[in-house]
């Protein structure tokens, strides 16, 4: 057997570390997945990048396994347009590009069977790269990596803005108004 002296240091850390566990701290897990995931479709036309309709279709399937069985309505994911834009932010002396500033913006609804849009909104995001024009071909392939991240990046923002929406508020939203 090994002798292990047994420091005041270590015995402070070993009671917090009983103390902690003891009055039930735990990490912070997942929100619920609201119960719409399961039945969720995505119109994606051909005109969006592939990218981002796989990034979508992969997301909303993780959260199909997740979500429990839907008794509510089937709804549907439309992601309606996707801009891409670039523009020099920093230029070198000899007048040559020294930075880009790449940009996507996707604009989204999210309607219920009967059409009723329950929410209409736009996603961006943005990234600054620089450019050397010595080494094109990296560049290039580069540019193509961030714009992959950039549309992840929208995906995973879209999922979250309609993950927001729970079960209760979705109901109030589809209730026929009365006056």
């Amino acid at each position: 057997m090994f002798n292990i002296p047994l420091r005041p240091q270590h015995l402070i850390f070993w009671l917090s570390l009983s103390m902690l566990t003891a009055c039930g701290f735990q990490l912070r897990g997942q929100e619920p997945v609201p119960q719409f995931f399961s039945d969720l479709n995505l119109y994606c036309p051909a005109h969006n990048p592939f990218e981002l309709c796989q990034s979508l279709k992969s997301r909303i399937d993780e959260k199909r396994d997740q979500a429990p069985s839907n008794t509510m309505v089937q709804l549907t994911l439309h992601v309606l347009k996707t801009e891409t834009t670039r523009q020099a932010v920093s230029i070198k002396k000899n007048a040559s590009v020294a930075e880009y500033d790449m940009e996507i913006q996707t604009w989204f609804d999210f309607t219920d069977s009967d059409g009723r849009t329950i929410l209409n909104d736009t996603v961006s995001t943005r990234q600054t790269y620089r450019f050397d024009e010595e080494n094109i071909l990296g560049k290039n392939k580069e540019e193509a990596e961030i714009k992959v991240d950039l549309l992840n990046e929208i995906a995973r923002r879209i999922i979250l803005r309609i993950n927001a929406i729970n079960d209760l508020a979705l109901q109030e939203k589809l209730q026929p108004e009365t006056n």
